[in-house]
C-alpha cells in the first residue's frame, strides 16, 4: 500500500511539473497562475501547495531533498585532508540526483526547466537561493577544523564560491552541449584544480 501511495504521489508531482511547463512554454511564465497549473493538473490548489510551495518551486521539484542530501553527505563524511575532493563528489552526486528527478518525470523537461531558471526573473531568484544554500553548506564544511581568522574565512569563501560557480557553468553547458552532467562537472572542477589557463 505504501509503494502504491508513493507511486501515486510521484505521478501527480510529475503531472503538475509537466502541466506547468507546458503552460509556461505556451503562454509565458508570468502569465500563468498557480490556479491554472492546478486546474491543468486536475488537482486542487491545496494539493498543489502540498507538493510545491510556490510557482517557482515547480521548476525545482527536488531542491529541498537535494539541499538536505548535500548537508547530510558532508555531515557524515569521514575526516580527510582533502575536503575539496569529498565536497566535489558530494555535489556531483546531489546534482545527479536532482537531474534524475527530471528524468523520472520526462527527460525533455530538464532542459526546458533549466532555460526558465536562467531566462525568467522569478525562477532565476529561486535558482540563486538554491545556489546560496549550496554555498553556505560548503563554507561550513570547508571551515571545520580551520582557525577562526580572516585568512581562513577568505580561503573558505573562495573555495565554496568557486565550486558553486563551476556548477552554474556546468548547468549552462548541459543546456548547450547535451553532454552528461558528470562528465561536464569533472571537466569544470578539473579546470579549477589545475588552473583554467590562458584563453
Amino acid at each position: 500500500m505504501t509503494d502504491l501511495r508513493e507511486r501515486k504521489k510521484t505521478a501527480l508531482r510529475a503531472t503538475i511539473v509537466r502541466s506547468a511547463v507546458e503552460l509556461f512554454v505556451a503562454r509565458g511564465y508570468d502569465a500563468v497562475s498557480v490556479e491554472e497549473i492546478a486546474h491543468a493538473s486536475m488537482c486542487s490548489r491545496s494539493t498543489f501547495n502540498r507538493y510545491f510551495g510556490t510557482k517557482e518551486d515547480v521548476l525545482f521539484p527536488s531542491a529541498p531533498e537535494v539541499i538536505a542530501g548535500l548537508q547530510d553527505a558532508l555531515d557524515r563524511a569521514e575526516p580527510t585532508n582533502d575536503k575539496w575532493q569529498v565536497a566535489k563528489l558530494a555535489v556531483i552526486a546531489q546534482l545527479g540526483r536532482f537531474f534524475d528527478t527530471f528524468d523520472t518525470f520526462d527527460p525533455e523537461l530538464r532542459v526546458t526547466c533549466m532555460r526558465f531558471w536562467f531566462e525568467e526573473p522569478a525562477p532565476r531568484r529561486r535558482y540563486l537561493e538554491i545556489a546560496h544554500s549550496f554555498e553556505e553548506i560548503l563554507k561550513s564544511y570547508f571551515a571545520s577544523d580551520l582557525p577562526d581568522d580572516a585568512d581562513a574565512h577568505l580561503r573558505v569563501q573562495v573555495l565554496a564560491a568557486a565550486m558553486v560557480s563551476a556548477l552554474r557553468a556546468v548547468l549552462h553547458a548541459t543546456i548547450e552541449s547535451g553532454e552528461t552532467l558528470s562528465s561536464l562537472a569533472q571537466t569544470a572542477f578539473g579546470m579549477l584544480e589545475h588552473g583554467v589557463g590562458p584563453i
